[in-house]
């Protein structure tokens, strides 16, 4: 059903996938180099646009990512986002903070495990916030000293 759903033939998907875990990250990963077209040329230390981007993205996707989250999926997910993350520090789009350079794996990790696990609950109470006061919210979280 999957394969007929997505339109390609089950030697397809055997060949590209081994889990389906490998599906959700795939698909994951598609709709973060989405994210990463819609970002508007701005500043590297405008974390808040950045972020409320990213709660638009997972509003878009809600209904998906509740799924996942019932399926105990998040942590592909997770490392999605970490991966995500690690592109825009790399390439000077989001500054890390003082301090965190020395500890980096452990500071992506810590960051997409925040961000991911607020933006579902974000989702399971139904976007009550807009996605530019989630953005402000995780800004406000990284720059707490």
């Amino acid at each position: 059903m999957l394969c007929r759903h997505a339109h390609v033939s089950r030697s397809y998907y055997y060949k590209h996938f081994v889990t389906f875990d490998d599906v959700i990250r795939q698909a994951a990963f598609a709709e973060s180099i989405s994210y990463l077209r819609s970002l508007p040329d701005i500043a590297s230390n405008q974390t808040n646009v950045k972020m409320a981007h990213y709660f638009e993205l997972m509003a878009r996707t809600r209904d998906e990512r509740l799924i996942l989250l019932r399926v105990g999926k998040q942590e592909v997910l997770t490392q999605t986002f970490a991966t995500v993350q690690q592109y825009l520090y790399e390439h000077n789009y989001i500054q890390l903070p003082d301090g965190v350079n020395s500890r980096r794996p452990y500071w992506l990790e810590f960051l997409a495990g925040a961000v991911v696990n607020v933006a579902f609950r974000w989702l399971q109470n139904g976007c009550q916030e807009t996605p530019a006061q989630m953005g402000q919210l995780i800004a406000d979280f990284i720059a707490t000293k």
